[in-house]
């Protein structure tokens, strides 16, 4: 009986992490996206599912798939954004000259090509219901000063978003 279809079988096995997917050796099939809301502790859902969270949240992502993220909070209209998945040419051409059909199978299944981006996202949520938060009076005054045209001073008793229009 011979040894070599035992030696090539030992040399196969050895070089089975070699022949796997170059993206997924560096990158992995999954990607850690921090999510945070303003306000914060809204209910966080992603689309493809991938759980609920209370938001800040690190959220692990698959690599193969763009995501919808929802935030939702009483009181507040929900806030919406997206995760969208990128090629990653480095392990493409990587996986095509080193792995061979292998590494391409892998990584195109796995996601491992692709990389999720933004790594950061922040959902503005738009308050609706008034009582829940914040004074029920907003005192604003607005003066202009006659010495210079076109220049008024504006002060409010809390933060407010003022609109400048032009006629």
């Amino acid at each position: 009986m011979s040894k070599r279809p035992f030696r090539l079988g030992l040399a196969t096995l050895a070089l089975l992490p070699v022949l796997t997917g170059c993206g997924v050796m560096s990158g992995g099939a999954t990607k850690t996206i921090m999510i945070t809301s303003i306000p914060a502790a809204a209910t966080l859902a992603t689309v493809p599912p991938s759980g609920e969270f209370t938001t800040p949240a690190s959220v692990q992502l698959e690599r193969k798939h763009s995501y919808t993220v929802t935030a939702r909070r009483q009181g507040y209209r929900d806030a919406t954004g997206q995760i969208t998945r990128k090629l990653r040419t480095g392990p493409v051409i990587l996986d095509i000259l080193f792995t061979g059909l292998l590494g391409v199978v892998v990584d195109a299944a796995t996601g491992g090509w692709y990389d999720l981006q933004p790594e950061n996202v922040i959902l503005s949520l738009e308050q609706v219901d008034a009582s829940l938060d914040g004074p029920d009076v907003i005192s604003v005054t607005v003066a202009f000063d006659q010495r210079s045209a076109g220049v008024a001073t504006v002060r409010s008793s809390t933060p407010v978003q003022i609109e400048v229009v032009k006629n």
